[in-house]
């Protein structure tokens, strides 16, 4: 099993040392870039820019988020490909998965996304919970798995909070005022 983490893991120079080593890695990147550059509409958008030359600051996940995720997806895709040249079709994991940013690169390692999928969800992804986010103002957002619908409501009913986003039967984003 792989497992590919949520955000949170990102650090200055992510990514710089297999970039540096590996060819392939060097063309995942620009792959990523003009992928990145067609759905953003920014002909000068570099991952490269934050991920190897970013500062401590340019980290915060509330710094220019999109270009934060994309640089995170190129990482854990790169580590993906890395693997593989690593250790070849006999040591490939009978399952990979991800958490939140990280299904992404488990699509890609499944093979459910191609790269340039990959980067345009994390694009899409990433636009979408912004807007939710702008849309829903000054509140408070959480994750909450485990738990079917109805016992999720009647637990948040009372406490005027609501379901803004859904992924599967029991996993949702609930969201309430931030003095609640």
């Amino acid at each position: 099993l792989i497992f590919f983490p949520p955000s949170g893991f990102q650090f200055p120079g992510m990514g710089r040392d297999l970039y540096e080593r590996y060819p392939f890695v060097r063309e995942l990147y620009e792959k990523v870039n003009r992928k990145a550059r067609g759905v953003l509409g920014d002909k000068n958008f570099d991952v490269r820019e934050i991920s190897f030359d970013g500062e401590k600051e340019d980290f915060k996940q509330d710094h220019n988020l999109i270009v934060m995720q994309i640089a995170i997806a190129a990482y854990q895709m790169a580590l993906w490909e890395v693997f593989k040249e690593t250790y070849g079709a006999e040591r490939t994991p009978k399952a990979v998965m991800g958490a939140s940013r990280g299904a992404t690169a488990a699509y890609y390692a499944a093979g459910v996304f191609s790269l340039e999928q990959a980067v345009e969800f994390t694009i899409r992804h990433t636009q979408y919970l912004q807007e939710v986010s702008d849309a829903l103002g000054r509140r408070r957002m959480a994750l909450i798995t485990g738990l079917p619908r109805g016992d999720l409501e009647d637990i948040i009913k009372p406490q005027d909070s609501e379901i803004v986003l859904f992924y599967h039967p029991a996993s949702f984003v609930i969201s309430a005022e931030e003095n609640k």
